[in-house]
């Protein structure tokens, strides 16, 4: 129904005698800038069929890649807090009834070893009232406290500048995605017919990451003044790759910083693809090995003293019928 509503007004729109980009920009939650200069450009140079097919692959790889990021990043997260369940379930219910079970057999405190004791006062603890609350607290508040303090423009910039710096994650997937949807912007902006100031003022509007959209704006500023991007992409070696900066620079020297930019893209989204599917491939038997490891402690902290007992028991009772 919003779709419906939202043709027909841009339907009826045009049909009063406007242009078409004026009838998108009555919509800005659906369009951005980068589309509506799109669609003017466009409809000015009589190519808008080709510019709205232009646009609907940028949406669906832009999109897709954005699908991607947030899948590698949700997976991990959605396994470490189930392994946390199942701890937490196995503090909350297993070590309990062996801790009564020891107290029925009458065990002395020093006759259980010391890593059972750490075993049960930690499975204490972490099922403790101001324990779970405290946690409660820190996997509620820590979110609510994060999307608001990112509304804060320098708070948002330092924490997309730590994103790119992160080891691994930051390195392999953030920056290279930040490439992708700055050079991915470029081209089709470009093959469009947008001046260069125009493109790189809607490239710095339209990322994500606004430590890429900074440098964006000074690539932006030293083309204004007539001295080129390479300047300000080099000062900026530790966002933007250096062989990126390589290739721009020699897009930009042979006229062809379109199909570069394009060519950019494709290969850096192509290296993000493979390293999601790496790290999720990683991922499984990491967990499972330290699994592994827990079990093998609780089976080594609680098992270890029953057979203890158990061997304590049958060696009495086979002396006593020696006797």
């Amino acid at each position: 129904a919003a779709i419906r509503n939202l043709v027909s007004d841009i339907s009826q729109h045009v049909e009063n005698g406007n242009a078409l980009w004026q009838a998108f920009e009555r919509w800005p939650r659906n369009f951005l800038p980068v589309d509506i200069n799109l669609i003017k450009a466009a409809e000015a140079s009589g190519t808008l069929n080709v510019i709205l097919r232009r646009m609907v692959l940028y949406r669906e790889r832009r999109a897709m890649l954005a699908k991607r990021l947030k899948g590698a990043m949700w997976y991990p997260v959605i396994l470490v807090v189930t392994c946390v369940a199942v701890l937490f379930l196995i503090a909350k219910v297993v070590v309990p009834e062996f801790r009564d079970l020891f107290e029925k057999l009458d065990m002395p405190p020093e006759s259980i070893p010391w890593y059972t004791h750490m075993v049960m006062n930690g499975a204490g603890t972490i099922t403790s009232v101001p324990a779970m609350v405290g946690a409660l607290i820190v996997l509620i508040g820590v979110p609510i406290a994060y999307v608001y303090a990112v509304r804060i423009p320098s708070i948002r910039y330092a924490v997309d500048h730590i994103k790119l710096r992160i080891p691994r994650i930051g390195k392999t997937i953030t920056k290279k995605a930040a490439v992708v949807d700055m050079t991915r912007s470029m081209a089709l902006l470009l093959r469009s017919g947008l001046s260069m100031m125009v493109t790189l003022d809607l490239v710095r509007s339209n990322i994500r990451n606004t430590a890429v959209a900074a440098v964006m704006q000074d690539v932006r500023d030293s083309v204004e003044r007539g001295e080129g991007i390479e300047e300000p992409l080099r000062r900026a070696s530790a966002i933007i790759p250096p062989v990126v900066t390589d290739m721009l620079v020699t897009g930009e020297d042979s006229g062809q910083l379109d199909s570069v930019a394009e060519h950019i893209a494709e290969t850096y989204e192509e290296e993000v693809n493979i390293t999601i599917g790496t790290i999720g491939e990683l991922i499984q038997p990491i967990l499972t090995l330290f699994i592994g490891v827990v079990v093998l402690v609780l089976f080594v902290s609680l098992f270890m003293p029953m057979l203890a007992v158990i061997n304590n028991l049958i060696n009495q009772t086979g002396g006593a019928g020696n006797d």
